[in-house]
């Protein structure tokens, strides 16, 4: 079972490291191959800077650990559609740190462009393929040195290598479908699961009934969203419902039908309550969309997106907003944090927000089980626990932790490892100097600190324990900020300029390459083995931001990663 595990693992691996979720096509013809009750939609339209990613952002697949009990697997294996797939996902593994090396044998350019979607339950991968000589020669090694082989079959003008897979022994077949026609290369998985008409569609043969061309739903998406990128998708929850809780309302559920052995053992989800209900909630919450947006910069990718959760539940959706509270600016490329980590909260209507969140979903009483369960637990929390937390952080919009350098010592242990740390803690409040006191009450080290409005103060000591460095606390307009080292000092001062406004919920930024170059030194010393598998992160040129938030359209997230220096 372990092995079989790791096929289908490889299996899906391949299919996402091949395609990168990335045909240089017309937008129209597009969206016509594309059946309207897709559970999933992603296009990259302009071309994706594949080498630029491969050799900037490259993090290993495997382990050197991992990679030895692959091989030893793969040794012990003797199942002819394992060995080809775990064959496979061990190449791709291998050379997804060549960039030279992973275009050549896999026959995509530079730059490439695709697109992918659901048909039911089965993925249908498309992109752009520069060489296909190349991809089917290396397909031909697999087999060889698999024993695994495929068949030649032709659907109207697409001819296909058809693999029949049977992975576990047991004589039921899995086809796997790899087609190349004008450019384009098409993956996906055909018998059981998808019939003859349905691997048409999916070769570009036929189109679909009804398609997202005829729906508008992508034009919809864009405009609701205000995305200005043709590089986009969605996961439709209304089409993931409709497959989950009901038997044949979409080819999701039709093909989920087929694949049930015994309905008791689902009549408790798939039944006429729940698929109301938890329709209900789709329609309200229908779908998350995103969008991407790639380009070079002096040589450099720089990837930068949002995704959205799309909401028409005001009421949920104005709760949420007035949580949000202030995420300090602490500065980007080598001035600004190695780590950072931010919560905006505003406090004084937090308990407010999560009552009126919780009295929503007990507004009505469900039928459904699953959802019953979470109105139990609901019931459980009443509005005054809810509170609990708000009474301590009385008048709080914001808490950050910014790390700007640390250095370990290779002769400490445990907390001796660390020798100095650059860093600051923040916390904003329309009245910082109450934080003091209430949270003394949870920390009672906050005790000592003793400080007015416009005071600095410096600390050697902790409730008689001394510190490796002199801290500073400070108080400056609406933040208190404890702090070391002299790049956070400086931080402090950008901090104590900007005004308190409600710009988010939460935010994380690493630096890959500073953050592990401290740990990296020290095991190079310490267990250069240990040291080798961080080597591409130690390497890695990247900036990586993610942020929460809420607006009009639902709950947002941002991701921006961009080179070290940005």
């Amino acid at each position: 079972m372990k092995k079989l595990g790791l096929s289908v693992i490889a299996a899906a691996v391949i299919a996402g490291g091949v395609y990168i979720n990335q045909i240089r096509t017309g937008e129209s013809s597009m969206l016509a191959q594309v059946p309207v009750d897709t559970v999933f939609f992603a296009a990259q339209v302009t071309p994706y800077p594949l080498r630029a990613q491969l050799e900037q952002f490259f993090s290993p697949v495997l382990s050197e650990r991992e990679l030895a009990q692959l091989k030893r697997e793969l040794e012990e294996t003797t199942a002819p559609s394992q060995r080809f797939l775990m064959t496979w996902f061990l190449h791709y593994a291998e050379t997804a740190d060549d960039a030279d090396r992973f275009l050549n044998d896999y026959g995509l350019a530079d730059d490439i462009t695709g697109y992918s979607y659901f048909i039911g339950m089965i993925p249908v991968l498309k992109s752009s393929l520069a060489h296909p000589d190349r991809l089917f020669a290396t397909l031909d090694r697999f087999e060889a040195q698999s024993g695994q082989r495929h068949e030649m079959r032709t659907l109207g003008e697409r001819q296909a290598r058809v693999y029949p897979l049977d992975l576990e022994g047991n004589g039921e077949v899995v086809e796997l479908w790899v087609a190349h026609h004008q450019g384009e290369l098409t993956l996906t998985l055909g018998a059981p699961f998808l019939a003859e008409q349905q691997i048409k569609q999916a070769l570009g043969v036929t189109h679909p009934a009804k398609s997202l061309a005829d729906s508008k739903e992508v034009a919809q998406i864009k405009q609701r969203n205000g995305f200005s990128s043709d590089n986009l998708g969605f996961i439709s929850h209304r089409q993931l419902v409709t497959g989950l809780f009901s038997e044949d309302g979409n080819e999701f559920a039709r093909q989920m039908t087929k694949l049930i052995d015994n309905p008791s053992e689902v009549a408790s989800f798939r039944n006429p309550e729940c698929l109301s209900e938890w329709s209900a909630i789709a329609g309200n919450w229908p779908r998350t969309s995103f969008e991407n947006d790639y380009r070079l910069e002096n040589g450099k990718l720089a990837i930068e997106g949002q995704m959205v959760v799309e909401s028409y539940n005001g009421v949920i959706v104005d709760a949420l907003a007035q949580m949000r509270g202030f995420l300090p600016d602490l500065g980007r490329g080598l001035e600004g944090p190695l780590l950072s980590i931010a919560m905006g909260i505003n406090a004084d209507t937090l308990q407010q927000s999560l009552t009126t969140v919780r009295d929503q979903w007990l507004e009505q009483e469900y039928q459904c089980q699953a959802l019953g369960e979470i109105q139990d637990e609901l019931k459980m929390m009443p509005p005054e626990a809810l509170g609990l937390f708000a009474g301590f952080t009385d008048g709080v919009q914001g808490i950050s932790l910014s790390v700007f350098d640390y250095v370990l010592n290779q002769r400490g242990q445990g907390a001796q490892m660390l020798e100095s740390v650059d860093m600051l803690v923040s916390f904003t409040a329309k009245d910082p100097g109450k934080i003091i006191a209430t949270g003394s009450t949870l920390l009672p080290p906050l005790a000592e600190l003793n400080i007015k409005p416009g005071e600095k103060k410096q600390m050697d000591q902790i409730m008689g324990e001394p510190l490796p460095q002199i801290m500073t606390a400070e108080i400056a307009g609406e933040h208190l900020m404890i702090y070391v080292g002299t790049q956070s000092e400086a931080a402090a001062q950008r901090l104590a300029g900007q005004a308190p406004t409600a710009n988010g919920l939460f935010s994380v930024v690493i630096d890959y390459r500073r953050a592990i170059e401290p740990v990296f030194s020290l095991l190079t010393v310490m267990s250069p083995e240990a040291a080798a598998e961080l080597v591409p992160y130690a390497e890695m040129d990247a900036r990586l931001a993610l942020d929460l938030d809420v607006d009009s359209r639902g709950l947002v997230f941002g991701y921006r990663q961009v080179p070290t220096g940005q």
